[in-house]
């Protein structure tokens, strides 16, 4: 993928607002958005059980899975495969978010499953110690979240803008190849803008799509702060 581009990425979590026909209605939204704004890069993490379904209805938005495990294909019951990931259309996958926390040790081995699947991985981290840590590793991006303030509704470019600065200074230094995210509490378009002018190559955000009454205006909202 595209990594000038700039990034929102959403997950849809489990909310009963990204189950069945309202889950497909939030990815035909962010398909439609991501083809009238190509310069954007839009990423759906949908329901585990929607990323079939996702992978083969959107044509412009990227579809990763919201979690996935360091095993094989094969006799592993109830795993998610990077493979079958792959095999089933899906370019990349979240790891270690906040609520599914999975420790060093397994993220290294996910993300080599990743890297031999060919998909990319954005790597969920609580603080700017552990964001360097799993940097080192390679994946694809890594998502500055600090845990208290997802799901807050206050936005971690408000609430913590010197350690954003100091996320980003140090990803820039430390880790060039790897894209910089911030998320926790990322819920306007103007927290959107505030993320990137501190240096964040994009955002990661959930219940504040999820939720909202008019998914698809505040997408194009999000978009428009980042285009300018």
């Amino acid at each position: 993928m595209d990594a000038h581009k700039k990034i929102i990425a959403l997950n849809f979590k489990t909310y009963a607002q990204s189950a069945g026909a309202a889950g497909l209605r939030l990815l035909q939204a962010c398909d439609s958005v991501a083809k009238s704004n190509p310069a954007i890069s839009i990423i759906a993490c949908p329901q585990q059980q929607d990323l079939s379904l996702a992978a083969s209805t959107l044509k412009s938005a990227k579809v990763f899975a919201q979690h996935s495990d360091a095993a094989r294909q094969g006799a592993f019951t109830g795993w998610v495969s990077p493979a079958s990931l792959k095999a089933s259309g899906v370019e990349g996958t979240l790891l270690n978010h906040s609520e599914r926390r999975v420790g060093e040790a397994k993220v290294a081995e996910a993300l080599e499953a990743c890297r031999q699947a060919r998909i990319s991985a954005i790597v969920c981290a609580e603080d700017v110690e552990e964001s360097l840590k799993f940097a080192k590793l390679s994946p694809w991006a890594v998502a500055y979240e600090p845990p208290e303030l997802i799901g807050s509704g206050i936005s971690v470019s408000s609430a913590k803008p010197e350690i954003v600065r100091q996320f980003i200074s140090r990803m820039c230094k430390e880790a060039p190849s790897v894209i910089p995210i911030i998320g926790a509490g990322v819920s306007t378009e103007g927290d959107v803008a505030k993320s990137v002018e501190l240096g964040a190559s994009g955002v990661l955000l959930a219940s504040a799509f999820v939720k909202s009454s008019d998914p698809k205006g505040l997408l194009e909202k999000m978009v428009a702060s980042i285009e300018g």
